[in-house]
């Protein structure tokens, strides 16, 4: 594993910076190894189960997270499911009276 860190990459566009790339792939590998460790040592201490770590960790992610989704922008929910529909079912629509933009048909 040491000799994937020893050579000289040059920078290339999708990897500007080969020595950094290594080096956050490096503590990447780390980090998951520790977790696998705390997992399996919650696991034996509990009684065989890390599933409510686990759950806890998401939604301690998930609620961290939370006010960076939003305000959400607006979306023309309406308008994007009757597109989907006249993309999935073009002669539904027709029964409808409605085209793909939501406008009456004219040909029917």
């Amino acid at each position: 594993m040491i000799l994937f860190f020893c050579g000289n990459a040059a920078p290339q566009a999708t990897a500007p910076n080969p020595h950094a790339g290594n080096l956050l792939a490096l503590v990447s590998g780390v980090t998951w190894a520790l977790t696998l460790a705390g997992l399996r040592s919650a696991a034996r201490v509990s009684g065989g189960s890390a599933l409510p770590m686990v759950v806890a960790g998401n939604l301690i992610v998930f609620f961290v997270s939370l006010p960076q989704a939003f305000p959400v922008m607006h979306v023309r929910w309406l308008e994007r499911s009757r597109r989907a529909v006249s993309r999935l079912y073009p002669d539904r629509l027709r029964l409808l009276d409605i085209d793909a933009c939501g406008a009456p048909c004219s040909g029917v």
